[in-house]
């Protein structure tokens, strides 16, 4: 689902009676007209328009006919005079069908008509911004505004957007925001003098006045200034914000999909109250800006302007830029021009958003009308003029070029990264990334450096000497394999030697593994790189052949490869050599192999269908990791994703280096990676975002499959070819990762043969590698904002950071960062004599470098290759970034034996001050979604983990990635000893309680279990006086338990469900009524021990009539507490499926409701007792196999000798020495909580559980308050506070 959905094309022809185009379009220019004389009558602006070349048009959207009908009548009552244009009706809908009206026509927010007699009597408007001001001031001014006038604009505004939806037209501009608070009569209006040139034949139309810098300054002093005193948070704006986030939720545009395009005119004060707008609008995807260009601009300005535009072009859903021809000079001819300054703006905007922008020229024209040589027809030299400009370097290599038109249907559409390990490419997949320009060669560069370094250090073995020639290698190249390029690669060689003569050569032999060989690209580049070298290599009589072994799981690829293999002699190592080469492989692998007889400097390949994680199982593979000499020398794979690693290229190489089939001095290629981060601003693309909240978490299962949700969408990275977007800093480092890991001489191996001595130091390297990586970066305040960086996407542009902001800068632009950009930067192979200076974001060259790199990076961009996007990490709420403000970004790659994940989180600092984070980490889905997949890289010894009691900070785990929380809030945290049993002490006590937990409903999937002790009491004491006064049967403590769980139920889900809308998020949560069996002959029946009810004195208790023991220094009502056994087996399932989503269910409230089952009727049947909740709380616990259990009551933890001089706190304890304890703890109170810790914690391991205050929660996560029950501190451990 797109947030953004409108058309303004050209695909239909125009009317039948449009004369033909008189300027044919020769740009991909979106360009649109507004003709003040035909603003009531589309169908004459676009007859007119479509002659001229443009391709839309911007008409007025009407007034309903019923507000100037009573206008008019008023008028007529009053003795006024009342023009035609004013009430007249439309006669312009009736000729276009709505094709027209929905592809090519933009409605506008004019001043209604019989308002314009009576503005235009005292001042002459003539900017396109004032357009609808009248009308606008009207309803947003609080001042000077008749209740009745204010009540009239409302009609005609909704009247105007019903009629637009009504007509299906795309998209409305409205009036600029409002940046002063103004009256009816207190408004200042700036007027422009026209500006004449004299024109000369001698000039071309497009050619500039040599002297139109100075034109421009004059122009500047033609126009009066006036003092103002600018303010974008004024009364005004603020409502105008509130009737735009009003219609923006509307059906006009929810349903209709209108898009509402607000004017900005281009000053910092109408760039910073339009963004301002925007966020009050929660930058809703219905809302963009319309650049308008209506005045001068001085060249001093230019800085300025460019940082706010870049944020601006990011941040501000911008749509399209106006340009008012008021603005435009005359060159020596007569034709319009733009000054310099201009001309910068248009290569500057039109380079960042020239394939989606739409372009609109408007004003009167001077001396204009609407006949054939004159109204439009005059626009079209300002059309072909802003075509001309389209059509200068360096925009068409930009917008036009190969590459770019690959790009284009990418451009802020977020995908999903790629699970290599868990799906195959398709065919169309392959065939893209095959066509980058870059990649493929720098691969081969690097590969050829490797083998250069290679034969200089005498890695490759010597296999013999022979007799050869390099005339069958010109042959070979130049014939069936001649698009391989290999003609190219041997013009060095050809023109060295001879080809007639034949030479004694020294032939060296090397081994190459292309891992995820796919359709071969790498396999290409590899025989190439062999035959480079071995062309240079003739000069002194060696050269080498090559075993390249093409490694591809992918069955369908496989085919793909084995029909290369049968179709070019290059894969074949030419025609066979006619002496047999001295090469010894057992005798059932000579059929596998496929590089037996080969001439000198060719390659030959064998395809393996096989996944690595099965090598040892593949009968080649087996004998090449059982015999080192078979190993490779250099092994080639493009596993890499946007963020370098997020793919699993770390954990795919680690592998292939783990199972042993690498050589102890093996080259990778790709030597290293380090991932980069930069803050990014861009309201698409949070948009977008936010739209993948309707996505369904699994679309195998089709329709009816449950949506994925906010949460999951804004705690996933995307990958996106960012667009609509402003990288706002430059991008920082966050880790490195090295292939091969370096090897030690002394370790040795255990290999399938168990023969001890055979080693493999390159595969025992590999072993119990942590890729778990963190990163804590800060971006400091950067004077042009990230201008050069751009998109994100690209070089950066140098000229931008010469510029001179402190000119012209008024201080005061805020950034909005709506998430970040990851990127990486790689050294496919570097010499050992270069060694640091691929390090630096170079790359081979012709200065004899050394090196190979590629990068997404915009510091060392890789120009012209496409085979990879950034990766966006949104934020659920954006951040707002002054001025001078710092903004730190924590980022950790996670993994356990299962999943690989991204956890990252945001604050802004300004003056060392925090002010505000992006509600703390974010978790993506796992990068591999199948638990098998990543296992079978992982080393086969079980893995221990340091265990924490700190529980996990993030806020948008996922439910697969939090942790998963039973709570159990004890009755006496929800209404405090000898505090009366009122619903709004109740209230306050769950309110507190729930903003003590925010931090672990943050950060985990929570469970609640609660006690209802005092309540159900209340309820019995309330049955008993029932029965005193009637006689009548008390309710039983079964149907009490339901009546306590709904009632506390409820006023739980209000106070959860408000605190997670207070912080701006949204979950789901229900009450389940939990019948949990017991057994009826269970030992609580003769003793009860649950208390329940309010507490009394002494002398109460005697006269209740009922059983009571001593609950501290007051006494309680017991009844028969019995051991819960399991919750029924419906609700069980339920119970699953909601905390596998992350619901928040509250169940087992006041332990559940006790049942027994009657094996004679086959019921259920409800029992006379209270299951103790903490031992509920424990039972469900181990059924859901939750990770951990937090018991809060109102006392401070666990102590021994309670109540007592020598009384101490317990911080810490192993089950066993707690258990050791049991006298401490009394039977109806504190007793039944630590048997449920006990028995929870000793249930699996890694399990642990706390005890303590509700009102102590968040400190308990810290590990400062409350007692912790765990076994990680070992089987005697005690630890008193």
């Amino acid at each position: 689902m797109s947030s953004e959905s409108i058309s303004l094309s050209t695909a239909h022809s125009a009317p039948a009676s449009a004369a033909p185009s008189s300027s044919s379009k020769t740009t991909n220019l979106i360009c649109g007209v507004y003709q003040p004389e035909n603003s009531q009558n589309a169908f004459l602006s676009l007859q007119d328009g479509k002659r001229d070349g443009f391709d839309y048009i911007v008409t007025e959207l009407p007034v309903p006919i019923g507000i100037v009908a009573a206008a008019a009548a008023a008028a007529a009552a009053d003795g006024r005079v009342v023009s035609k244009d004013s009430i007249s009706v439309r006669t312009d809908l009736k000729k276009m069908d709505s094709r027209w009206w929905s592809t090519s026509v933009v409605g506008i927010v004019g001043d209604p008509p019989h308002w314009k007699s009576a503005l235009t009597k005292s001042v002459h408007v003539t900017s396109s911004d004032a357009t609808g001001s009248e009308l606008m001031k009207a309803l947003t001014s609080s001042k000077g505004i008749s209740s009745q006038k204010k009540q009239e604009a409302e009609k005609i505004f909704w009247g105007m957007m019903e009629w637009a939806s009504h007509m299906c037209i795309p998209a409305v501009i409205l009036p600029t925001v409002p940046v002063t608070e103004t009256t009816s009569d207190g408004d200042i209006i700036k007027l422009k003098t026209e500006v004449k040139n004299s024109s000369s034949d001698e000039e071309d139309m497009f050619d500039d006045a040599p002297d139109y810098e100075s034109q421009d300054h004059q122009h500047a002093k033609s126009t009066p200034k006036k003092e103002k005193s600018f303010s974008i948070n004024n009364p005004s704006a603020k409502e105008y914000a509130r009737l735009i986030s009003q219609l923006s939720t509307s059906s006009i545009c929810s349903t209709s999909r209108v898009q509402l395009w607000i004017r900005v005119p281009l000053t910092l004060h109408h760039l910073q109250a339009y963004q301002l707008l925007l966020a009050r609008c929660d930058h809703s995807p219905s809302v963009g800006c319309m650049l308008s260009i209506t005045s001068p601009l001085n060249v001093n300005e230019l800085p300025a302007i460019t940082r706010a535009l870049h944020i601006v072009m990011g941040g501000g859903h911008v749509k399209g830029i106006s340009w008012d021809v008021s603005v435009f000079l005359k060159n020596k001819r007569g034709y319009p021009t733009l000054s310099k300054s201009h001309q910068y703006l248009f290569q500057l905007v039109y380079g960042r958003l020239g394939r989606t922008l739409r372009t609109l020229v408007e004003g009167r024209v001077p001396g204009a009308s609407n006949h054939d040589d004159g109204g439009s027809a005059t626009r079209r030299f300002y059309l072909q003029y802003l075509a001309h400009l389209r059509s200068r370097a360096p925009l068409p290599s930009i917008l036009d070029s190969e590459e770019a038109v690959l790009e284009t249907p990418y451009l802020d559409n977020l995908q999903s990264p790629l699970q290599p390990l868990g799906d195959h490419l398709e065919y169309q997949t392959y065939e893209t990334f095959e066509k980058d320009p870059v990649k493929y060669k720098r691969y081969g560069e690097a590969v050829e450096l490797a083998l250069e370094d290679g034969m200089k250090e005498g890695k490759f073995p010597f296999v013999k000497r022979t007799k050869s020639n390099v005339s069958y290698l010109t042959q070979i190249a130049t014939g069936d394999d001649g698009e391989l390029g290999l003609e190219q690669l041997l013009v060095e060689s050809d023109n060295k030697r001879d080809d007639g003569v034949v030479h004694e050569l020294d032939l060296y032999e090397t081994t190459i593994f292309v891992v995820g060989a796919g359709r071969g690209p790498l396999v290409r580049e590899s025989i190439a790189a062999v035959a480079r070298v071995s062309s240079s290599l003739l000069a002194e009589n060696k050269a080498l052949i090559a075993k390249v072994v093409a490694i591809e799981k992918n069955p369908s690829a496989v085919l793909y490869l084995q029909s290369l293999k049968s179709t070019y002699r290059s894969w074949n190592g030419g025609e066979k050599y006619a002496e047999e080469l001295d090469l010894h492989y057992p005798h059932n692998c000579e059929n596998d192999f496929e590089f037996l007889n080969q001439f000198p400097g060719l390659s030959s390949v064998t395809v393996v269908g096989c996944d690595m994680r099965e090598a040892t199982s593949h009968p080649l593979l087996k004998f090449m990791i059982q015999n080192e000499e078979f190993r490779a020398d250099i092994v080639v794979s493009e596993l890499l994703g946007s963020f370098g690693d997020n793919e699993l290229s770390p954990e795919c190489l680690d592998g292939v280096q783990r199972c042993g089939i690498l050589k102890d001095n093996c080259v990778s290629i790709p030597q290293n990676y380090t991932a980069f981060i930069a803050p990014v601003s861009s309201s698409r693309l949070y948009s977008e975002a936010r739209c993948q909240s309707s996505f369904p978490v699994h679309p195998e299962e089709g329709p009816a499959a449950p949506a994925s949700g906010m949460q999951r969408a804004l705690e996933t990275p995307y990958v996106v070819r960012s667009h609509a977007a402003s990288q706002t800093h430059p991008e920082r480092a966050c880790w490195t990762f090295s292939h091969p890991h370096s090897s030690k001489s002394d370790t040795r191996m255990d290999i399938e043969d168990n023969n001890p001595s055979k080693t493999n130091a390159s595969a025992d390297a590999a072993r119990n590698i942590n890729n778990d990586r963190h990163a804590h970066v800060s971006f400091r305040s950067d004077p042009m904002l990230g201008a050069s960086a751009g998109c994100g996407y690209g070089a950066v542009d140098t000229d931008m950071d010469s510029m001179d902001v402190k000119v012209g800068l008024d201080g005061t632009t805020n950034v909005t960062i709506h998430g970040f950009l990851g990127s990486f930067h790689s050294v496919l192979y570097e010499s050992p004599s270069d060694k640091s200076k691929a390090g630096e974001m170079k790359r081979k060259s012709s200065d004899g470098e050394r090196f190979s790199v590629i990068s997404i990076a915009p510091k060392s961009f890789s120009v012209g290759m496409f085979s990879w996007f950034p990766l966006y990490f949104p934020l659920k709420q954006p951040l707002c970034a002054p001025e001078g403000s710092t903004v730190n970004c924590s980022v950790w790659r996670r993994s356990d034996d299962a999943r690989v994940w991204y956890e990252w989180c945001a604050e802004v600092i300004e003056s060392k001050m925090f002010l505000l984070n992006s509600s703390l980490p974010r978790v993506c889905r796992p990068i591999v979604s199948n638990p098998q997949i990543l296992q079978q890289f992982l080393h086969p010894t079980p893995m221990s983990f340091a265990c924490s009691r700190m529980l996990s900070s993030s806020a948008s785990a996922s439910a697969q990635d939090k942790q998963h929380i039973i709570v159990a809030l004890g009755g006496n945290a929800l209404l405090k000893r000898g505090e009366p049993l009122t619903i709004e002490n109740q209230r306050r006590n769950i309110r507190e309680g729930i903003s003590s937990l925010s931090e672990v409903l943050r950060s985990n999937t929570i469970t609640f279990v609660h006690g209802n002790g005092p309540q159900v009491g209340l309820l019995s004491l309330e049955g008993a006086a029932y029965q005193k006064q009637t006689g009548a049967i008390p309710m039983q403590l079964d149907i009490l338990d339901a009546e306590t769980e709904g009632s506390i139920g409820y006023m739980l889900e209000q106070e959860i469900d408000f605190a997670l809308r207070e912080e701006g998020r949204q979950r789901g949560i229900i009450t389940m009524l939990s019948q949990i069996i017991v057994s009826p002959d269970d030992e609580a029946f003769n003793n009860p021990t649950k208390f329940i009810g309010p507490v009394y004195s002494l002398e109460e208790a005697n006269k209740l009539g009922k059983p009571v023991k001593k609950d501290g220094k007051f006494y309680r009502q017991v009844v028969p507490s019995p051991l819960p056994i399991q919750l029924i087996d419906q609700q069980l399932t339920a119970l699953k499926l909601l905390t596998k989503n992350d619901v928040i269910v509250i169940c087992g409230g006041g332990g559940g409701i006790p049942v027994i089952f009657d094996p004679v009727s086959g019921r259920l049947n409800g029992i006379e007792a209270v299951i103790d909740k903490d031992r509920a709380a424990s039972m469900l616990g181990k059924t859901l196999g939750a990770d951990g259990l937090m018991i809060l009551t109102d006392v401070e933890g666990v102590a021994v000798n309670k109540d007592k001089p020598d009384q101490k706190w317990i911080k810490s304890a192993s089950p066993r020495k707690l258990h050791e304890l049991a006298d401490n703890f009394p039977a109806g109170s504190m007793g039944p909580k630590v048997d449920s810790a006990i028995d929870f914690v000793q249930s699996q391991k890694g399990k642990w559980c706390k005890i303590g205050s509700l009102a102590d929660a968040t400190s308990m996560v810290k590990g400062t308050a409350g007692t912790e029950i765990t076994n990680d501190y070992g089987p005697d451990h005690l630890e008193y506070y």
